[in-house]
């Protein structure tokens, strides 16, 4: 198995060593590395040093192999896809609604009922992942992204860690709040209050 990125580069590219374009790219170092010593990135049908120039119209093709991953393949059980809310897809990323009440991802080997179980019979057995980016508490219900292929993983890890990509939680509270203000401490349910679910 095997996962290949096509890229034309646009008209408004500058020219770049091949190597800056792939870190431009959010390809972190090791692998831009695996894709050099294995020859495994084309240029217009070839291979290329990293230090030549890429520009307007060249074509990028990178392969990676599951050597390139700490774990290429995660163990998750597919189960029922009938709860997968999907609110966003390409060929690469996944978002998905996780409702109230169900886990993220499992904490033992063959556990199922999961939203990541849901998402694995989704994407069907043909598919390598999914492989989680973000996680929710059990009782929170909101957007999780994954990604369907390792090569993403490792680029979305850094556009999260650099604020590209950002969450933000909506809380349903009981009586009125005026003005503004930031919650800085811990918060959780309180046991006094019925559900408004």
């Amino acid at each position: 198995m095997h996962w290949t990125y096509t890229r034309t580069l646009p008209s408004t590219q500058i020219s770049r060593s091949l190597r800056d374009q792939l870190t431009a790219w959010l390809l972190p170092s090791h692998l831009v590395h695996d894709l050099r010593i294995n020859q495994r990135v084309l240029v217009n049908g070839s291979y290329r040093s990293m230090n030549q120039l890429v520009g307007p119209g060249d074509l990028v093709q990178m392969t990676f192999v599951p050597d390139d991953f700490k774990e290429p393949f995660p163990e998750v059980d597919p189960d029922s896809a009938a709860t997968v809310a999907v609110i966003y897809e390409t060929a690469d990323l996944l978002i998905v609604n996780k409702t109230r009440g169900s886990k993220t991802h499992p904490n033992q080997p063959s556990e199922r009922g999961t939203t990541l179980n849901h998402v694995a019979a989704y994407l069907g057995a043909d598919q390598p992942g999914p492989y989680i980016l973000s996680r929710l508490d059990q009782e929170t219900t909101g957007a999780l992204m994954m990604t369907k292929t390792p090569a993403v993983v490792p680029i979305m890890v850094r556009n999260i860690a650099e604020k590209r990509v950002q969450r933000t939680y909506l809380a349903w509270v009981a009586g009125h709040l005026a003005g503004e203000g930031t919650f800085d401490a811990p918060i959780g349910r309180d046991g006094s209050v019925k559900n408004l679910v």
